[in-house]
């Protein structure tokens, strides 16, 4: 069985289509968790409402209102009361690709990998972006978005969100994974739909800064190679919003490399063979 859970605070606009997507999976037992932080918005009511108006008999669903400490403090207590063998994080805003994913991602579940990891489709206005993620052992590289990543129980509970980083958290739990030898085992599916206006991008100084310390080591030394850095996120995440047609056109491209690092390497010379 998968444990979703949705993570929430004052998000009365977003919290609807995120509940729909998941009560809307089909062929699929779904233990379906909702943690909200407190919301005095109407949130609660929305969630109460949209259990009530949606019920499936394959999808347990448990609503819990309690304060917490931020997004990840929630995500850790949420995930403190899974009881699946597997456990998903749909908060807020964010959907399932479509009403078959969880069934199809479960063809994957005996395969004993810590990380199951799929495809993303970032949104934006009149625009959006496949991403194809990956996690290339060879070149020591990961790039996952937590929104199309399935955990293992097990890996979940030894490793949790470091609530140090306020934007970032998901990202260093998955590189502490990755870099202590866990496995990962890609999805041939897109998992889900975000926006790509969401608060990483909002506050995006924030998030660079909490980036930047999780590639080195912890450490935020505003030296000359931060700036530099900075400025180049500050100019790409500007050029995204002014043209985001040619982000998605740098998207594509970087999905045509990444398709041709999973490729064998003798993958070339193995066509002019057969030619």
């Amino acid at each position: 069985m998968l444990s979703v859970i949705t993570v929430c605070l004052n998000c009365k606009n977003d919290i609807e289509k995120t509940m729909i997507s998941v009560l809307s999976q089909k062929d699929a037992d779904i233990e379906y968790i909702i943690k909200d932080g407190g919301s005095d918005d109407g949130t609660n009511e929305i969630i109460e409402r949209v259990l009530s108006d949606a019920p499936n008999d394959r999808i347990k669903a448990v609503h819990i209102c309690e304060p917490d400490e931020g997004i990840y403090d929630a995500m850790n207590k949420a995930s403190e009361l899974a009881t699946g063998d597997h456990v998903i994080f749909m908060n807020a805003g964010d959907v399932f690709y479509d009403e078959f994913v969880v069934r199809d991602a479960g063809l994957y579940f005996d395969g004993g990998a810590d990380i199951l990891f799929g495809n993303t489709l970032y949104t934006m206005p009149l625009c959006f972006f496949p991403q194809l993620h990956f996690a290339d052992r060879d070149r020591d590289t990961l790039s996952i978005g937590h929104q199309s990543c399935i955990y293992s129980s097990k890996i979940l509970e030894k490793y949790r969100f470091d609530t140090k980083y306020k934007i970032a958290a998901d990202h260093d739990q998955l590189q502490k994974i990755f870099r202590d030898g866990n496995s990962f085992t890609h999805m041939n599916l897109f998992v889900s739909i975000c926006n790509r206006e969401g608060v990483s991008n909002q506050r995006s100084t924030a998030h660079f800064d909490e980036v930047y310390m999780i590639g080195h080591d912890g450490r935020l030394e505003k030296d000359g190679r931060y700036f530099m850095a900075l400025l180049s996120w500050k100019v790409r995440t500007a050029m995204a919003k002014m043209f985001p047609m040619l982000e998605n056109k740098r998207y594509c491209l970087n999905n045509l490399k990444r398709n041709q690092f999973a490729l064998p390497k003798n993958f070339s010379s193995s066509i002019k063979h057969r030619q």
